[in-house]
């Protein structure tokens, strides 16, 4: 967990939670792609929840600096 927490101002929390959501998975037992799908998939909604519908106000990752302007300004909003 400390190292999720590490990982999302520089990752991001799109993309430190799904990668958390799924590697939490595997560490549990279950290494089944479809069970590691619905692991990434989850995350993905947690995500989204919170930051979409919830507005969360979660700070953006340094990886959101390399986008174009447009889609950037579109993550940080939503993811």
């Amino acid at each position: 967990f400390l190292i999720y927490v590490l990982l999302a101002p520089i990752g991001g929390y799109l993309l430190s939670t799904v990668a958390f959501a799924t590697l939490l998975a595997f560490r549990l037992g279950y290494r089944t792609p479809k069970t590691l799908a619905a692991a990434a998939a989850s995350g993905f909604v947690i995500v989204l929840v919170f930051k979409t519908f919830l507005q969360v106000k979660v700070p953006g990752g340094q990886i959101y600096e390399s986008l174009p302007d447009g889609l950037r300004a579109f993550m940080l909003t939503y993811f």
